[in-house]
């Protein structure tokens, strides 16, 4: 006994040292509101005055925001999914075998010139890409994955300017991923990104159950349903409330339309109704998309969607993949919209309403067009099939009674009239939101509201002075916040 007591204390210090050596190594989980707030801040100038200068003092360094164009849990998922096999006809199967079909015809006939992994690339022109390709794909791209060379000229151009390149600070963003996209090709990303868009078009309400399943869990969904309707019926109560100040001058019938409209809504996480069967009511759905052998070419692929589409549902519409969507009185809610980095499970609520409730208010209230808005019934594209990009391209097309001549100041208040909205919705007399000042920040979070209702307007909307400088520090509630009256 005595001569194994050594060994077992060594070994016990061995098994410590390791364990306590990899706790060590650990990467330290940023606090969401830190880390949220900190960007807050660095869009801001202090020494600004918010009542003379609201626009700098909110957003003076603000910058573009580059939002991937899918889901990068996506992309991760497809990959897992072309590893393993399925069951003929299954929810995946069927899943993969669209993917597949749709990456067939991206490398068909496809034959470069000149291959090199990103290894052999950074070697030897002595560069490092992973800070720019993390920045631009946004995800880690492997030392093994294949680069196609395009242009010299160009490549050499791209050489020069990642010498400067810093993704958190870098003033032409525009022009060195420009030069990029004309120098390299990335095909293997490139394929992937576009055929797993593709694939989540057509088949969406698959998509985002795999992406519940394999990245969520049932817990996480259920936690994300309740914050997403605590927002949605704060955005829903503060427009019933407004409705009764009439600011747009609505006559009794409008408002009687609108009333009843907005409180139809239903809300719907991914495209999939609440209080169902998840999995059951996707496969349901799903049941008879059947493929052949001749749909390995995508553009047989399409034109079965469109069948499908036609037979399932004849007033189907394609949703944005970034937004809310509205479809039969639901309002349906993106999971790209919510993977935003700003909207976190474990963060403030007030960091969750912020740019969350824009996209609700705005989508709930131009879902009921009066019926003398000439602007919307004098459009070319008929409103059942009318399909934007983003809430700033359907604000284009809006049409609410702002008796304003001048469009640009039209649309300045429309945007007033949605941030005002949010902000009460959160600051009401009765809301459910905290109100209790957090102990990451000490800055007032009424102060903190305006910040982010201004930056979140600037990456939406654009920036618009007349806004920033005029139209919301006029506000009762903003002179108080800031002090301004003093």
């Amino acid at each position: 006994m005595n001569g194994i007591r050594p060994t077992f204390w060594t070994i016990s210090l061995l098994l410590f040292s390791v364990l306590a050596a990899a706790e060590d190594n650990k990467a330290p989980k940023a606090e969401p509101n830190v880390e949220i707030l900190n960007k807050v801040l660095s869009n801001m100038d202090e020494s600004a005055d918010p009542c003379q200068n609201f626009q700098n003092y909110s957003v003076r360094y603000i910058k573009p925001v580059k939002q991937p164009t899918v889901i990068t849990e996506f992309i991760t998922m497809f990959e897992e999914l072309n590893k393993q096999t399925f069951e003929a006809g299954s929810l995946e199967w069927k899943t993969q075998r669209v993917y597949n079909i749709c990456l067939s015809s991206r490398f068909d006939g496809l034959e470069p010139e000149t291959v090199l992994t990103v290894e052999e690339l950074e070697h030897r022109f002595q560069v490092s890409l992973g800070e720019f390709l993390n920045y631009y794909y946004g995800r880690f791209i492997s030392q093994n994955t294949t680069v196609h060379l395009m242009y010299w000229r160009d490549l050499l151009q791209f050489i020069e300017l990642l010498k400067s390149f810093d993704a958190s600070d870098w003033k032409d963003k525009e022009e060195i991923e420009h030069v990029f996209e004309l120098a390299l090709g990335f095909p293997e990303i490139e394929a992937t990104q576009s055929c797993v868009k593709f694939v989540a078009a057509r088949m969406g309400l698959a998509v985002n159950l795999l992406y519940e399943e394999r990245f969520l869990g049932p817990e996480k969904v259920r936690q994300l349903q309740a914050k997403v309707l605590k927002i949605f019926e704060s955005v829903r109560q503060q427009i019933n409330t407004s409705l009764q100040a009439n600011p747009l001058n609505w006559t009794t019938a409008e408002i009687t339309a609108l009333r009843e409209n907005i409180n139809n809504f239903t809300l719907s996480l991914g495209g999939i109704p609440q209080n169902v069967n998840r999995r059951d009511y996707v496969t349901d759905y799903f049941k008879d998309l059947e493929f052949s052998d001749r749909d390995d070419m995508k553009r047989y692929a399409n034109r079965k969607f469109s069948l499908w589409r036609l037979f399932k549902r004849p007033d189907y519409r394609p949703s944005n993949p970034n937004t809310v969507s509205i479809r039969n009185n639901t309002a349906i809610v993106s999971y790209r919209l919510l993977a935003n980095h700003t909207f976190e499970l474990e963060s403030h609520d007030l960091f969750q309403m912020t740019p969350l409730g824009i996209h609700l208010a705005f989508y709930m209230l131009n879902s009921y067009k009066p019926s003398n808005c000439k602007e919307f019934n004098d459009t070319p594209l008929s409103p059942r099939y009318f399909y934007v990009e983003d809430i700033n391209g359907t604000l284009q097309q809006f049409c609410w009674k702002v008796h304003i001549d001048n469009k640009l100041l039209a649309k300045q208040h429309t945007i007033h009239l949605l941030l005002d909205l949010v902000h009460r919705a959160y600051f009401s007399p009765d809301s459910s939101f905290s109100q209790t000042q957090p102990n990451f920040t000490t800055k007032p979070l009424s102060q903190l509201s305006f910040l982010r209702l201004a930056q979140s307007s600037v990456h939406l909307f654009g920036f618009h002075t007349e806004l920033l400088n005029n139209l919301l520090p006029k506000q009762p509630a903003f002179l108080q916040a800031f002090n301004c009256n003093k």
